[in-house]
């Protein structure tokens, strides 16, 4: 469930409240999918915003609780165990009475959206310092949270705009582990990488242009979400040879091509530059093993 931003601090709007559904039964299973700081962290996290946004429970009985665990155990944030983060998760729920059934939270939920958003003192700021009638209504965007590996992918190389046969970029899997979108990922989950790859170039076809997005990939069902994207970030030298390359793909035309590289950065192609190989057979052996900055 997601209402707007803290920041807008606009009478009638509700912050989002993350983690519809979970229960005792649920955070169980997602214990044995995943660990069990990530389980009940997560169980925890949606009490104190479902009991706090929706029923209105106040935040400092569940801060309270928190301090009193730091005070007696010396333990917080990601030193906190498994028993710890039970024993918090028993309290919070002691507070106030979350119900387990997730569809009476998304019910109770949607219906606390709207009560929020036209009582008297809502709808009069917004008439009154908006400008904006009293009866209009607002919208709630109910998301679903897919289970899997998270990362950004880019349809090119951001750095030199080469092609290739893959794609780039970085995924982070379930575990919290960081793996390159290159080889390591083709040998670790080949599926995912095709599917990767396949959607890239749809992209690129659809949009005319290289792309970077970020998506989430769920392996039980070999589904990729796609979460938001928008046109690839590159450098200069990217730029212009992928305006070359997708005139000779026939993606795009000369003039076209023409038109996207940034006339500010032409100065770039008439200096000169250092070649990588140089400066990793040259330059980086000079510091040794330990970091400049431990040098005097």
């Amino acid at each position: 469930m997601l209402g707007a931003p803290d920041s807008w601090c606009i009478p009638g709007m509700k912050e989002s409240c993350l983690g519809l559904g979970l229960n005792d039964d649920v955070v169980k299973h997602l214990a044995e999918m995943t660990n069990p700081f990530i389980a009940y962290n997560t169980y925890a996290h949606f009490l104190v915003r479902y009991g706090t946004i929706v029923l209105g429970a106040s935040r400092r009985f569940y801060r309270r609780i928190l301090s009193d665990h730091v005070e007696s155990t010396g333990r917080a944030g990601v030193n906190l165990t498994e028993d710890d983060l039970k024993s918090i998760v028993l309290q919070f729920k002691q507070i106030i009475q979350v119900p387990d059934d997730p569809y009476i939270q998304l019910e109770m939920c949607l219906r606390e959206m709207y009560t929020s958003w036209f009582t008297n003192s809502a709808m009069t700021y917004r008439y009154e310092a908006l400008n904006i009638s009293k009866n209009i209504g607002t919208a709630i965007i109910v998301q679903a949270i897919v289970f899997g590996g998270t990362g950004i992918c880019f349809t090119r190389n951001p750095i030199n705009g080469t092609m290739g046969d893959g794609v780039f970029g970085t995924f982070w899997d379930r575990s919290g582990e960081k793996i390159s979108l290159g080889e390591k990922f083709l040998i670790k989950d080949p599926i995912a990488y095709n599917i990767l790859l396949e959607t890239s170039r749809k992209l690129e076809i659809q949009f005319k242009d290289m792309q970077q997005y970020e998506f989430v990939y769920c392996s039980e069902e070999n589904i990729l979400y796609i979460l938001q994207l928008q046109i690839g970030r590159r450098t200069p030298k990217a730029s212009m040879k992928i305006a070359v390359d997708m005139v000779k793909q026939v993606i795009i035309t000369e003039r076209e091509a023409i038109l996207r590289i940034d006339a500010t950065k032409i100065d770039y192609f008439t200096q000169m530059h250092l070649s990588p190989d140089l400066l990793h057979n040259s330059l980086l052996p000079t510091f040794g093993s330990g970091s400049p900055s431990s040098r005097g």
